[in-house]
């Protein structure tokens, strides 16, 4: 999805889909004839350029606000793309190692 190719492979991707890829790549893109802009990811570097001091925020398409916290081991500090119906949220590093398997 980062990489805009998600739509090539098992057919066309869905509208949420999209979304989801157009909020990663920071671009604008062509959905089913519904164009979605968003400069999301291109907006939380500039924000955090701007003023480091501040958490970098980005609206996103749905017009509310993602703001990324600076990291803390047991905090809701990592972003996470595509859970469910969420284009975007926070959640904490074991959130993360408890969905990963080691073999």
């Amino acid at each position: 999805m980062i990489f805009g190719t998600h739509w090539e492979y098992r057919g066309n991707s869905t509208e949420y889909q999209w979304e989801v890829a157009t909020v990663m790549q920071g671009e604008s893109s062509q959905a089913d004839s519904h164009l979605l802009c968003t400069d999301f990811s291109s907006d939380l570097w500039l924000s955090f350029a701007a003023d480091r001091s501040k958490a970098p925020a980005a609206t996103l398409p749905d017009g509310s606000t993602f703001t990324w916290q600076e990291y803390a081991v047991d905090e809701a500090t990592l972003a996470q793309f595509a859970e469910g119906d969420v284009i975007v949220d926070s959640v904490d590093a074991a959130f993360i190692d408890d969905t990963c398997t080691t073999s």
